[in-house]
């Protein structure tokens, strides 16, 4: 385990523990299942032949990208500094409501996206791929201002000790 841990920290990755597992793979992870959602959302067609070993046939790709993107972002804002005062019952509510608002809003928001952008494909579905591509690039925007403000309430509570 410890050769497995010093290659991870060579390649700028965190120790395998029980915390890192919770609050960084899982996030990290729940990133990954929110970037396909957003180009799944936007190009249905361009993931319909695809299969995924990992998931069940009885899961949609949705439905699995979804349920991790909801766990990850859950316990990547509960392990937040501005959360750690919290009691328990306050800091998972809180996060499964801060998780629900940015995954849901962002699948409402993919799904009008879907319905302005959706035309014609008959040029060799360079329109399917250029809307995958767009969704993947929306959930990252997303992800990286979601992270932005996290620092920023994390900033302003430790500014206000």
């Amino acid at each position: 385990m410890e050769t497995i841990n010093n290659k991870l920290e060579q390649n700028g990755l965190q120790p395998i523990t029980k915390q890192n597992i919770l609050y960084y793979y899982i996030p990290m992870d729940g990133c990954v299942g929110f970037v396909i959602l957003g180009s799944q959302m936007l190009s249905p067609e361009f993931y319909s032949k695809f299969k995924f070993l990992m998931i069940p046939r009885t899961v949609s790709l949705t439905n699995a990208c979804l349920g991790t993107s909801l766990l990850g972002s859950a316990l990547y804002i509960s392990s937040r500094s501005h959360m750690k005062s919290l009691p328990i019952s306050q800091k998972i509510s809180y996060s499964i409501l801060g998780s629900s608002l940015l995954n849901l809003g962002s699948v409402l928001g993919w799904a009008l996206c879907r319905s302005w952008v959706s035309g014609d494909d008959s040029a060799g579905g360079s329109g399917v791929l250029l809307r995958a591509v767009a969704g993947g690039v929306a959930a990252a925007g997303v992800i990286t201002l979601a992270r932005s403000y996290l620092n920023f309430v994390d900033d302003q509570i430790s500014k206000a000790k």
